[in-house]
């Protein structure tokens, strides 16, 4: 009887020991899973610390590749700068000098504009055209407007300056955006102000439609917002085409530093790009230009107004010097 029960025991006790080492088994192959997970949570973890620093990476080229735009922008506007048309009186002729009276472009032109986006109109004879800091002609122009290149495009008109049609070119003289508005605006910010149809919208480069013909008027970009009218009154539009300010106001300026100064109710004001109001007093004139009252900012603003007013002046921009003044310029 002995016997047959240790027999009996024996399988037992093999199926115990086996229960039991399958049972570690499994135990070692969910150790292992729980590793495996632990370490590939690491793995994942390190691949999204990899990808942040090659985002930060991309970002920080992204504003070198910036800053090296608005330096090579800048190093253009100073290079542009240091070309002073000057006049000849023995000769009766201009040509180009540095600030310090050292000739750059002997003087053999009736007329010389200043230098813009690397080159400049000038008139020899009766002939008008565009030349390089070389002085080589880039091309001749059969127009009665004389004008200045912005962001490599040249607006022109064909025809007379009122009822002319207007396009664009490039360096090259070549027509690239046909001669079909009625008015146009230099290209400011990658987008151009122009008329059609009796209204005024916005194209890019390519002459597309980038925001549509529904103003009254419109004016060039500054700082992704330009002033447009409707139904005689002044707003700002962003370069989506969303009316971020709503016409409220009656006149209108250039955002600079995040600040435009307009007219409202008979008041010059400072407005934000939200279009609130942070600063108003009585306005004040100086050679017919409206301005704000404001001893520690008036220098500035005047002569950013004084610009803009010259340049509209000798391009005759009637509506410009409209907009802006409530006096007659004689020029």
């Amino acid at each position: 009887m002995k016997k047959s029960f240790i027999i009996l025991l024996i399988p037992i006790v093999f199926l115990f020991n086996g229960c039991s080492g399958a049972e570690e088994i499994n135990n070692s192959i969910n150790d292992l899973k729980n590793q495996l997970s632990e370490k590939e949570a690491i793995i994942n973890n390190l691949q999204n610390k990899i990808k942040e620093k090659d985002n930060k990476i991309e970002n920080l080229e992204a504003r070198i590749g910036d800053l090296e735009k608005v330096e090579s922008v800048t190093n253009e506007i100073l290079a542009d700068e240091d070309y002073i048309p000057y006049r000849d009186n023995q000769k009766g002729l201009e040509g180009y000098r540095d600030k310090e009276g050292n000739i750059l472009i002997e003087p053999k032109y009736r007329y010389a504009n200043k230098f813009s986006d690397g080159v400049a109109n000038v008139s020899i004879g009766d002939r008008r055209g565009f030349i390089d800091k070389t002085g080589a002609v880039l091309f001749e122009i059969d127009s009665d407007t004389l004008d200045s290149f912005s962001e490599g495009l040249l607006r022109i008109n064909y025809g007379d300056y009122e009822n002319g049609k207007w396009g664009f070119l490039n360096k090259s003289g070549e027509l690239v955006i046909d001669a079909q508005y009625e008015m146009a605006l230099h290209f400011s910010e990658g987008l151009a102000a122009v008329k059609k149809n009796s209204n005024w919208g916005f194209i890019d480069k390519d002459g597309k439609t980038a925001i549509d013909f529904t103003f009254d008027y419109a004016c060039s970009f500054s700082e992704d917002l330009a002033a447009v009218n409707s139904l005689g009154e002044w707003g700002y539009i962003h370069k989506t085409g969303v009316m971020v300010i709503p016409p409220q106001f009656d006149t209108w300026n250039y955002f600079e530093n995040g600040k435009a100064v307009v007219k409202i109710g008979g008041k010059s004001a400072y407005i934000n790009k939200r279009g609130e109001v942070t600063w108003t007093d009585k306005e004040t004139y100086q050679e017919g230009i409206v301005l704000p009252v404001d001893d520690s900012n008036k220098d500035m603003d005047f002569q950013s107004f004084k610009n803009e007013m010259l340049q509209a002046i000798k391009n005759k921009d009637v509506d410009f010097i409209k907009t802006h003044t409530d006096k007659d310029i004689k020029y």
